[in-house]
């Protein structure tokens, strides 16, 4: 998993990369090789949406290509050669997603893109 390092809940993409995928919290071995994306709460008592943001784009060489602001969520739409399938995002391949709330006390990550709520 690219996340490994983070911890919070998990819930994996199961068959397909996009809003269509079956979604669990735990996936059994004969799931592994159906594994499309992967979202994580993020348990932010070991560090700042800033800090657990930097360290992820270097543990998956990743770069931000797009920034929106919406509903009091800031998202972060990024691409790594690193990581998996990509998604178009205004124009842009993406293939990590951070979603950061206005006061910084929630953050999810997801790949390639976040799906459901956040």
């Amino acid at each position: 998993s690219p996340f490994s390092f983070l911890s919070g809940v998990r819930t994996y993409y199961l068959y397909s990369p996009s809003s269509q995928a079956k979604t669990t919290q735990t996936i059994r071995f004969s799931e592994l090789f159906s594994v499309k994306g992967e979202s994580v709460a993020v348990d932010l008592s070991s560090g700042t949406p800033k800090s657990v943001m930097e360290r992820l784009l270097k543990e998956t060489g990743a770069e931000v290509v797009l920034v929106e602001k919406v509903g009091g969520v800031q998202s972060y739409y990024c691409h790594s050669k690193r990581l998996g399938e990509t998604v178009l995002v205004g124009g842009y391949a993406v293939n990590l997603h951070v979603a950061i709330n206005e006061e910084e006390t929630r953050m999810v990550v997801g790949t390639p893109i976040i799906f459901g709520g956040y």
